[in-house]
């Protein structure tokens, strides 16, 4: 697009700036948003730019996949470069690629943030303790993790979505010694054994249930040695990234005939320094 004048108004308690960009008939929205302010009820900040053309999410054939599954995918090598790009030019210089969901025409990238050789481990959903009242009153506000999710049609840009932009101040160890694996395996078959059981309902004594609501089988097709954040205890709001061995997969009752299915849920996070488990609902 021509270089465009503009001016940014402060209208009086909004939190965010709405802008418009025209090209002929092509249109493109651009939204910035800071949650953090006096009167909402969430934190964080997200950057959106949409193309006004773009329609109901291309239908997926691979969801959550590592990138490594296109390596002999011409489309994907090329439009990679060009996405590897944009991001360059957005001056995101400590983000990579973590996963990718692929269309029928198109692919959607998600890229994570690198310290120290490890990523910070991206998850789509995960299982843990719902941060939302009954009413879907917030009970906890917390500042979620951070991702960069690029969506293209043919091609073409659609979707952008940056989700909290943050920074590190602060490094307080870069070489830390992590728990054995064989410790790691132990506890996540005893976390698994615990979500897998069933227990009795406190006002129906004859009945069971589970975390599940309906058998089924859990796939675990990656496990990831990666950052996640975490909020540190009896602070005004600090996170730290530690790192954590994030058990990933999926829940067949959940896998539309015809997808490819992959990461998609996160059921098991520990603490690699010391082995507890991590909540990602509440982030500790």
């Amino acid at each position: 697009l021509e270089q465009a004048s503009f001016t940014l108004k402060d209208v009086g308690g909004s939190h965010q700036s709405n802008m418009i960009a025209y090209d002929n008939d092509h249109i493109t929205y651009f939204d910035f948003v800071n949650w953090s302010v006096e009167g909402s009820n969430c934190r964080g900040s997200d950057f959106f730019m949409e193309d006004a053309a773009r329609k109901a999410t291309d239908y997926q054939i691979d969801r959550f996949v590592n990138p490594s599954l296109f390596s002999d995918d011409i489309t994907f090598q090329n439009e990679k470069k060009q996405i590897d790009a944009l991001v360059a030019n957005m001056k995101i210089d400590y983000m990579q690629l973590d996963t990718v969901c692929k269309g029928e025409n198109g692919y959607c990238y998600y890229y994570t943030r690198t310290e120290n050789g490890l990523l910070e481990t991206y998850t789509n959903t995960h299982l843990g303790t719902q941060t939302l009242d009954s009413d879907g009153t917030i009970v906890m506000d917390l500042l979620t993790p951070e991702f960069l999710q690029i969506e293209t049609l043919e091609g073409r840009v659609m979707k952008v979505h940056w989700k909290n932009p943050s920074d590190v101040v602060v490094v307080d160890n870069d070489n830390v010694r992590i728990l054995a694996w064989e410790k790691v395996q132990e506890r996540f078959l005893q976390q698994m054994d615990f979500l897998l059981s069933p227990e009795p309902l406190s006002n129906l004594d004859t009945e069971n249930t589970s975390v599940f609501a309906e058998a089924t089988q859990i796939h675990i097709n990656r496990i990831e040695l990666g950052f996640t954040k975490v909020l540190m205890k009896d602070s005004e709001g600090d996170y730290k990234l530690i790192p954590t061995w994030s058990f990933i997969g999926y829940d067949e009752n959940a896998v539309p005939s015809g997808v490819t299915p992959g990461s998609e849920i996160c059921f098991v996070t520990i603490n690699a320094l010391d082995g507890s488990i991590i909540d990602r609902g509440v982030m500790y």
